[in-house]
């Protein structure tokens, strides 16, 4: 039989380029967690509908949901790395719900970084977090998310951006090697093209070309075979420190001396190698800033809810 929700029930997504996750929170708690592959469905209605469907519930008050791409000034979302537009309006009327409001998805990380405790953020290096000081937010998953915390008073202000779409910048001769190649390919490199998922899987289908070794084709491939095939281990190693260069920027563009958090459902699984990396080194090496950097702290966020979470906090 069918469940009736609590008309004060809201539903909270996290849409991404490949999985969407969908949970319905009611009296200050969670339900549980449905993770969805985005290619298995047509549109994020029918997933929302199949989420309903599988838990026996009628469509909830209102939803808010974390997408990963820019907020059009209408509030409708277009996913960077997958075609689905989403508009607050259309999708409130297709899923029977009385509001939908949309936010970038690491908007919502960052919303969700105060309400975390100290166990789910693993101390990487640096010192003590500055009180009432900007925070930075970045994590590789489909694509690179970015975002920052601005305190204002008792409350955090989460910035908006698509940090992970500026230009990626080289920092020794074989990194300008490598992203002069890839130029010639792509035109434009970004820091997300190499700094998420099917960044890690470019870099080690790069390098396997010019060994003359089979290409993989999914990025969980390059980490299963670390430690056992040299080329996923150098793919790791450009990855790492590509990623220590761009959350290095963000820190210093940020003045993130509250913190640096690394987020998404890449790294978890990943805090040896990254720890043993050269994340750490090209974190701090900015010249004359070396030591400001070598202050700042970074942490591995390994809640899996962050997102929902931030989404929570606004509602």
């Amino acid at each position: 039989m069918t469940q009736q929700a609590h008309p004060e029930a809201h539903l909270l997504g996290d849409i991404g380029g490949t999985h969407t996750r969908l949970t319905l929170y009611r009296d200050g708690r969670f339900g549980s967690i449905g993770r969805y592959r985005n290619n298995e469905f047509p549109d994020l209605s029918d997933v929302v509908r199949h989420h309903l469907a599988i838990h026996g519930l009628t469509p909830p008050h209102s939803a808010a949901l974390a997408v990963a791409g820019p907020l059009e000034r209408d509030g409708s979302v277009t996913l960077t790395n997958r075609g689905w537009h989403l508009a607050p309006a259309a999708l409130a009327a297709a899923l029977g719900v009385e509001t939908v409001r949309l936010f970038n998805d690491f908007t919502a990380q960052a919303l969700g970084i105060p309400h975390l405790a100290a166990e789910e953020c693993v101390p990487l290096s640096g010192g003590a977090p500055w009180p009432q000081a900007p925070q930075a937010v970045i994590g590789p998953g489909t694509g690179l998310g970015v975002s920052g915390l601005l305190p204002c008073g008792e409350r955090w202000i989460a910035l908006a951006g698509e940090g992970g779409h500026a230009t990626l910048a080289p920092a020794d001769e074989r990194e300008s090697a490598l992203l002069d190649s890839l130029r010639r390919a792509w035109g434009h490199v970004s820091a997300e093209r190499l700094v998420s998922g099917p960044g890690l899987l470019a870099l080690y289908n790069h390098l396997a070309a010019g060994a003359g070794a089979p290409s993989l084709t999914a990025p969980p491939e390059v980490t299963t075979r670390a430690g056992q095939d040299p080329l996923a281990d150098t793919a790791l190693g450009f990855f790492f420190a590509f990623l220590g260069t761009v959350a290095g920027n963000l820190a210093l563009t940020l003045g993130a001396r509250g913190g640096v958090y690394l987020c998404g459902g890449i790294l978890p699984g990943l805090e040896a190698p990254l720890r043993a990396s050269a994340f750490r080194e090209r974190f701090i090496a900015k010249g004359r800033y070396r030591d400001y950097l070598d202050a700042i702290p970074v942490y591995l966020v390994t809640a899996p809810d962050t997102a929902f979470r931030g989404l929570a906090s606004v509602l």
